[in-house]
């Protein structure tokens, strides 16, 4: 009986893998059929395809066709790439930014040779369709490749929320999931984490590996891999921690709070030595400036810097870093609230700022002339540098500076990398110049003089308004150089505006309470983004000569109103964020990004009357956890909600602020070995679990330290549902109920494949 059985279950794995081989065949055949029917694109979409596919860092040859059948862009062939796009999106009224982002897109498939990456993974389903982990790496390879190809689309727009929703569109369209293609939407269940991705200005991706550690990783495995039988796996030993002191205000505010860090060189790793690490400090409530400091680090690479009584005595206390040095790319280093760090460090874990790194730099110079020849003394110059791909921050920069007397100026960029210079002269167009990997003298820049235009702007009824900024960013070119490349002016009691010099062209109009042009914007602008009195909407206008003696208008138009309140548990009124909503008006993509604090604990957000598609988002700190309430409505714990299109008021949001709990959790097997490869899946368990939209904006974010995985911003009270699953070991599935304020680390041993565990409730 055994060999029968043994023979059987082996004809019925060879039976299974062939209809998979046949499964695959067909599904190439398909792709070629539907390259075959392609349509060669209209001369003059194709000149436009040309120019925006002629600033894609590729070198490799690809051909841009349209399809009838399809919905979604898609590449196919491996060796000749081609870029499929449905006929919709290039019909002479399509939406250029679309196709501008497909383009993108997919050039980073092509670029990363992601189609014979999955064409590869694709064959090994012919084998190893049996094994369940083969199927979740094949779905994590798919969301890596899609996440790199979104932030190198995102890179040459810089419209992440235009671009999130060009995702969530695509993705309910038709699709043809093909083995010989990759199309740009995706599966749907994923659509979460890359939107996620786009929308965290703290996540950091590096496209590829340098080759230097693959090769240090591959000699490091194959001299390990004759003797790991003879080892014994146990906890590793914790790194060194750097030195940070910080005193607790409430038991003495005599003392002031020390900290110290390091800067090392990113691609040596050695100490940097006369590095000059800027620490700023503001106080968040109004973004005020307290103080700034200057520390040079030593031959160990360290600095220090002290934050004095007083500034620990407030509350929302807000620092940030820069750093320079004379032969390195400088770099902004974020910021963050105050209490918050002191927060992790109880819990023992160390700030961002513990450690920096830097990377080499090295000079370019130019001077600035006018039609005239003269110099162009006075002009703001500012300087972009990143890798040559990717979106590596370390290995990034930005400066600004101005011209001489002489007209000549000189910026620092990073030594390996591509870098721009946006040049933004008072009395002069702006210009911007890509200076690529070229470094040292650029020559002689020759400005124009341009024109200036006037105009107004109203309220939806007609009203005008006052002490207003006009911000003007000229559309070409905006994305490759600095988003500071603006014009700003000011609207008098009247309403009216006038711009300095401009060019011709098209030029994207916003109207906001602050300045964000180069010469007129305020360092710490960035930190305050207050709405207007009015709904704005942004207006793309194309300016010629003529636009100098026509007065352009630019008007509000009607809105509806979402106000929350915030609380705490217990009832009483608590401060809180502002929520923020994206959706499509009159053809285009809308991001409102704060509401106006109209009471304590109590936010306004306007939004364009009839917003499609609307995402309305709530977010905080790690520290605290936020259920909300519509009214008539039971409370939840869901950070985003979906209205087909706002046409009302939507008043008393209830957002309650609890005191979040962190749960970490060690994974470890049998034999108490910290488990080092898999991953969690966890979200807050509801009745709706069947819809999928539901499901993705109730996941709890995690990240891992120190071998262990973090949840942080955990509701207390609601049920939190955690899978873990690692190859080798049964699929573990546990739900938690959190406490207030919990602090809490649980150890999951993991059984092998053959022992099952079943699912607890703690």
């Amino acid at each position: 009986l055994l060999p029968f059985l043994k023979r059987s279950l082996t004809m019925a794995f060879l039976a299974f893998s062939f209809l998979n081989l046949v499964y695959l065949l067909v599904g190439f055949v398909a792709t070629r059929r539907l390259l075959r029917n392609s349509k060669r694109l209209s001369d003059v979409v194709g000149r436009r395809v040309e120019q925006i596919v002629s600033g894609m860092p590729t070198k490799r040859l690809a051909r841009c066709v349209s399809s009838s059948s399809i919905d979604v862009p898609m590449v196919v062939g491996v060796w000749r790439p081609t870029v499929l796009l449905p006929e919709s999106l290039v019909e002479h009224d399509a939406d250029q930014l679309e196709l501008k982002h497909s383009l993108a897109h997919e050039w980073s498939h092509i670029e990363m040779h992601d189609l014979v990456t999955w064409q590869l993974t694709s064959l090994c389903q012919t084998f190893l369709w049996i094994q369940p982990f083969y199927w979740m790496l094949r779905r994590e390879l798919r969301v890596a490749q899609d996440q790199l190809a979104d932030q190198f689309a995102t890179e040459r727009t810089c419209e992440h929320a235009t671009y999130a929703t060009t995702l969530v569109e695509l993705s309910r369209l038709r699709q043809r999931d093909l083995p010989g293609a990759l199309t740009m939407a995706g599966g749907k269940s994923n659509l979460y984490r890359r939107i996620e991705m786009l929308t965290d200005n703290e996540f950091q991706m590096v496209r590829a590996s340098r080759k230097s550690l693959v090769l240090s990783f591959a000699i490091l495995l194959t001299a390990a891999s004759g003797i790991l039988t003879s080892l014994q796996l146990t906890h590793a030993a914790q790194e060194e921690q750097v030195s940070v002191k910080a005193i607790d205000v409430d038991e003495d505010d005599t003392k002031p709070a020390e900290h110290s860090g390091f800067v090392f060189d990113a691609d040596t790793g050695e100490p940097i030595v006369g590095a000059t690490v800027t620490v700023t400090r503001l106080e968040s409530r109004n973004w005020t400036k307290l103080a700034v400091s200057k520390s040079k680090t030593d031959e160990t690479g360290k600095y220090s810097f002290t934050i004095p009584p007083e500034q620990l005595k407030e509350r929302l206390l807000y620092i940030l870093f820069d750093i320079e040095h004379p032969t390195y790319a400088p770099r902004h280093l974020g910021s963050y609230g105050y209490g918050m760090i002191v927060k992790n460090l109880e819990n023992g874990e160390q700030p961002w700022f513990s450690k920096f790194k830097m990377v080499q730099g090295e000079k370019v110079t130019g001077r600035l002339l006018d039609k005239d020849q003269q110099p162009v003394a006075g002009a703001k110059v500012l300087c972009n540098s990143n890798p040559a791909s990717g979106n590596d921050r370390v290995r990034s920069s930005s400066m600004e500076t101005f011209s001489g007397a002489d007209g000549r100026f000189e910026v620092t960029a990073v030594r390996d990398g591509v870098a721009g210079i946006s040049i933004v002269p008072s009395d002069h167009c702006m210009k911007h110049i890509n200076v690529g990997a070229k470094r040292g003298d650029v020559g002689d820049v020759t400005l124009d003089s341009g024109f200036a235009i006037q105009g107004i702007v109203k309220d939806a009824k007609g009203n005008p308004m006052s002490n207003l900024w006009v911000n003007i960013t000229p559309e070409e070119g905006k994305n490759e150089a600095s988003y500071k490349m603006k014009r700003s002016c000011k609207t008098n009691e009247q309403g009216e505006f006038t711009t300095r010099s401009l060019s011709r062209g098209k030029h994207l109009f916003e109207v906001q309470m602050k300045a964000t042009g180069a010469l007129e914007k305020l360092k710490l602008a960035n930190f305050r983004d207050d709405p207007t009195p009015a709904m704005f909407v942004n207006q793309s206008i194309n300016l010629v000569e003529e636009s100098a003696t026509k007065p352009i208008l630019l008007q509000a138009v009607p809105h509806v109103t979402i106000t929350t309140r915030h609380f705490k548990p217990d009832g009483e009124i608590s401060s809180g964020h502002s929520p923020y909503v994206m959706g499509q008006f009159d053809g285009q993509h809308v991001w409102i990004r704060k509401g106006k604090r109209t009471a304590k604990g109590v936010y306004e957000l306007m939004a364009p009357h009839g917003l499609e598609n609307a995402d309305l988002r709530f977010m905080t700190n790690e520290h605290s956890a936020l259920t909300i309430q519509f009214e008539g409505e039971q409370p939840s714990p869901r950070k985003s909600y979906r209205f087909e299109r706002l046409e009302e008021d939507l008043d008393n949001i209830r957002v309650v602020r609890h005191p979040a709990a962190i749960l970490k959790l060690d994974i470890v097997d049998e034999s108490g070995t910290q488990i080092e490869d898999g991953g969690i899946f966890a979200h807050y368990e509801f009745e709706d679990e069947a819809n999928e939209q539901a499901m993705m904006a109730a996941q709890i974010g995690w990240n891992r330290e120190e071998g262990m995985f973090r949840l942080s911003s955990i509701v207390p009270g609601s049920p939190v549902s955690i899978r873990f699953s690692a190859t080798g070991f049964q699929t573990h599935r546990r739900t938690f109920t959190a406490k207030e304020d919990e602090r809490r680390t649980i150890t999951i041993q993991l059984k092998k494949e053959e022992d099952a565990k079943p699912d607890v409730e703690d």
